[in-house]
């Protein structure tokens, strides 16, 4: 995982994981949204318009803060997608990503706060996102290696 902010106005980190669950796999546990939380112990909820698409829109409850609505961005079923919300002064976005090498998986999670409050933005939410991500994602690794072995 790296972590890391250019000159005041981006703010960025990421985590990959690697795991024996196929790309297939591990799309049907990102597109049931509303079981995120099962994998990802920030949230305590979190539900969608429809399927995971371009445009849907996602409304989220983080434990301990405010509801968030976000809109899915370029959705390529297997591979892809990316998410986006907006906060006063700044864009936080998502982007989560698979790759296949033989039998193994790579689930690559990648957020951006950018914007002219981005410097605000990473300290209030960007530290704690990126403290959390690690176990997420290890998590979401072994939730698509249970559901479908």
């Amino acid at each position: 995982m790296f972590t890391y902010y250019l000159g005041g106005r981006m703010w960025t980190t990421t985590n990959t994981r690697t795991t024996t669950a196929s790309p297939e796999q591990v799309w049907r546990v990102w597109s049931d949204v509303s079981g995120w939380p099962q994998w990802d112990e920030a949230l305590e909820w979190a539900t969608i318009d429809g399927p995971l698409i371009d445009g849907a829109k996602v409304v989220l409850k983080p434990k301990g803060g405010p509801r968030s609505r976000s809109t899915v961005g370029k959705v390529t079923v297997n591979e892809c997608f990316s998410d986006h919300s907006r906060l006063p002064g700044a864009r936080l976005t998502f982007t989560h990503a698979l790759g296949a090498d033989g039998a193994l998986t790579s689930i690559t999670h990648s957020v951006e706060i950018s914007g002219p409050l981005t410097f605000v933005w990473s300290r209030v939410l960007g530290r704690k996102i990126a403290a959390g991500l690690p176990l997420a994602m290890a998590r979401l690794a072994t939730r698509a290696e249970e559901q479908h072995a």
